[in-house]
């Protein structure tokens, strides 16, 4: 059996049984399976703006939130990818009505795509700016692969601006 020592210490080497085993298990995995990234090239990347505002409205009902979802590179094939709000921020599910997580299909040569991410209630309540998250990923959908999102731009910040007037001072 060979003893690797650590030339600075001249110190023997003793693996216990249980770790040489995960050593070997990890090190076989990474051979057979190798790395996320290196098993295969990533197509066109599916992306989303870091920011996008709405201004709330004071009529009563509420208004769709539609976000414009791009790829790009040549699109050659159909794939799919999920929309999900998530509250992340200062937004409350008082706010809007969330449509997700939502399942939408990039057509082969589609570059982008409008998907209606949430309902923005309307209000009259004078209050501060609002904001929430909208996070992408690719997922497969029935026989559809998934999309490679850009990791760099997979999430959306949405900012509630609020149009409502403040409320009349107390007569005295």
């Amino acid at each position: 059996m060979i003893r690797p020592t650590i030339p600075a210490v001249q110190v023997p080497w003793r693996p216990r049984a249980a770790a040489a085993v995960t050593l070997l298990t990890l090190i076989i995995s990474v051979f057979i399976v190798g790395a996320p990234s290196a098993a295969r090239a990533l197509g066109p990347l599916v992306s989303m703006p870091a920011s996008l505002s709405v201004v709330e409205g004071t009529a009563s009902g509420s208004q769709v939130l539609q976000v414009t979802v791009t790829r790009s590179g040549p699109a050659v094939a159909t794939c799919n990818v999920t929309a999900t709000v998530v509250l992340s921020g200062s937004a409350t599910s008082s706010d809007f009505v969330t449509l997700s997580p939502q399942n939408f299909l990039f057509a082969a040569g589609a570059s982008s795509r409008s998907i209606a991410a949430a309902n923005v209630v309307r209000d009259s309540v004078d209050e501060s700016d609002e904001t929430f998250t909208i996070v992408l990923a690719g997922t497969a959908f029935g026989t559809f692969p998934a999309c490679d999102v850009d990791p760099a731009a997979n999430t959306t910040t949405v900012t509630l601006i609020d149009d409502d007037a403040p409320a009349p001072p107390p007569s005295p």
